[in-house]
């Protein structure tokens, strides 16, 4: 049975409580029966718990709802009592029937027995039941009509609304904006849709997500008059799906950029790779590493994109070590971060992007101090390889290359792998004169200064692409690339002339302290070895030591 039948438009009576009718159907929790029928017997209106009447009757006993029908047309008054009863299927039911409309419609409620006690017991337990479980359910039930407006719905607090306030409204009042067209909306579909997401606007004026089902409502004629569905809330699940996919995200942008510093691409170094993965994967244009120097050199400075200007002026006061600095110029934006490690800073990494930097959000500020954080762990990690291979390769009193790197730096250099790339250059093997006394006289401390203050002299001779070490001891070497022996000799006579430095540390006048030294010219046609080179150069060396000259 439907309740889609054409009204008389003129039957006001009639009409006022067919909405009436609709409207206690949609407030589900009603237990009374309402049943409508017009002159020729047709039901017109009929609530839910009338339509389960109905539909028992036309399939246990359709003669019953046909004499109904009949008694309720045939009054002799406007309102009378009627009683129809089946002995032979323990059935008896009672109604008051009303005249509408001057007789058109006949109206019948009833709200004592429905069957025989234990007929009415069973039905009230079965409605009972669908109500507990609407009434529980956190799902969305609703129907609506074929002007798209609510005649039933349940669940409807869900979206912060009351029952009543849905009720009679159009769909497309509480369809978001974006949804809101006919041929994509569950609310008046005339196809089966199913598990099918939509936007509606809740209570508060925010979106929600609805998943819902939905059925089309057809006469038996074919004739579309509704729709019927039921969903559920999804904004939560939907919200945090979206928040783990921003997560994921993020973590996938972080592994990438970590992986690029761990394992670089192309031959090229941590630094670098680091400030292309930055560029690449997050909200800048470009990106520079600037790394702190315990030395006080210049430190190499990594670099992806065309820096627009110089930031020394945004940085001139200084910078916080957890607070960044953000700034805006020329139409670019600027964000800075110091990095660290165990909160000790060791370096800046700067951020810049054409544009105003509020167009930067939360998450890119947060991809931003977590890349900080990842520079910051590989500037340690390369100060600590460099540490470590400053132990392995120098002297540790004076800084100065020890033996084994001197000896493998210039075993590279004489390699003659062509004869365009042949090395010329001179070996100075320096060995100094009396240098037991200090220790044994003015102390092992005063030794160590004799060593430290040599080594600097040493080494401001030296120029680029020259090579200076200590052997051991008291010995000395320097390559000097590309200079002749008499060039060598100029250079190491203001060393030896140094009265002042030498006349410092002389413990005993007949014994003075001092240094002598052998040259060794290499013209890259020699079939020497290094330690052929070496033993000349000691050779050499020991020679001027005996008669104090050049």
């Amino acid at each position: 049975m439907e309740n889609g039948f054409t009204i008389d438009a003129a039957a006001s009576e009639t009409l006022a409580l067919y909405a009436l009718i609709e409207k206690d159907c949609a407030l589900y929790h009603q237990n009374t029966i309402h049943i409508v029928f017009d002159s020729k017997h047709d039901v017109v209106a009929a609530n839910f718990l009338a339509r389960k009447l109905i539909a028992s009757l036309m399939s246990n006993a359709p003669k019953i709802l046909t004499q109904l029908a009949h008694d309720a047309s045939n009054l002799k008054s406007n309102s009378e009592y009627i009683k129809i009863t089946d002995p032979s299927k323990s059935i008896c039911l009672e109604f008051i029937s009303t005249t509408l409309d001057k007789g058109q419609y006949h109206y019948l409620t009833q709200k004592e027995r429905l069957f025989d006690a234990q007929l009415t017991s069973q039905f009230l337990q079965s409605f009972d039941r669908i109500e507990k479980l609407v009434t529980t359910s956190n799902n969305l039930l609703w129907e609506t009509n074929k002007m798209g407006k609510f005649s039933f719905i349940s669940g409807a607090s869900t979206f912060g609304y009351e029952p009543n306030v849905i009720l009679g409204k159009s769909c497309h009042e509480i369809l978001a904006p974006e949804q809101n067209n006919e041929l994509g909306s569950p609310f008046v579909t005339r196809a089966e849709m199913n598990s099918v997401e939509v936007n509606v606007l809740k209570a508060d004026g925010t979106i929600g997500i609805l998943l819902t089902s939905a059925f089309p409502l057809v006469k038996k004629n074919g004739d579309w008059y509704g729709a019927r569905g039921i969903g559920r809330d999804v904004t939560n699940d939907r919200q945090r799906d979206a928040e783990l996919s921003k997560a994921q995200n993020k973590e996938r942008i972080l592994q990438y950029i970590n992986s690029q510093i761990r394992e670089p691409d192309n031959n090229i170094n941590s630094l670098d790779s680091a400030v292309q993965a930055i560029t690449k994967t997050l909200a800048a244009d470009g990106c520079q590493i600037f790394p702190f120097d315990d030395d006080g050199r210049q430190p190499q400075v990594s670099l992806d994109g065309n820096l627009p200007f110089s930031i020394n002026e945004a940085l001139k006061h200084g910078i916080d070590k957890d607070t960044p600095i953000v700034f805006d110029k020329l139409d670019n934006r600027f964000a800075a971060y110091v990095t660290k490690y165990k909160n000790k800073p060791n370096g800046l990494l700067i951020f810049w992007g054409i544009g105003e930097s509020k167009r930067w959000d939360g998450e890119d500020f947060f991809l931003f101090e977590q890349a900080t954080h990842l520079v910051g762990v590989e500037l340690q990690h390369l100060h600590i390889q460099k540490r470590l291979e400053k132990l392995s390769t120098t002297d540790p009193l004076t800084g100065l290359l020890n033996r084994r790197t001197f000896s493998e730096t210039l075993g590279r250099k004489l390699e003659k792998t062509s004869n365009s790339e042949i090395t010329k250059g001179s070996l100075a093997y320096i060995d100094l004169d009396n240098f037991k006394l200090i220790n044994d006289q003015l102390g092992h401390q005063a030794g160590d200064e004799v060593l430290t203050e040599l080594s600097k002299k040493l080494s401001n001779l030296a120029k680029e692409n020259d090579l200076v070490a200590r052997l051991g001891g008291d010995e000395f070497a320097i390559w000097f690339q590309a200079k002749g022996i008499k060039k060598v000799g100029s250079i190491l006579n203001s060393l030896i002339e140094d009265k002042l430095f030498f006349s410092k540390f002389t413990c005993n006048s007949s014994r003075p302290f001092g240094a002598s030294v052998g040259i060794v010219e290499i013209d890259g046609h020699e079939n020497k070895d290094l330690a052929q080179i070496l033993a000349e150069a000691d050779q050499a060396m020991y020679k001027n030591k005996s008669v104090k000259k050049i």
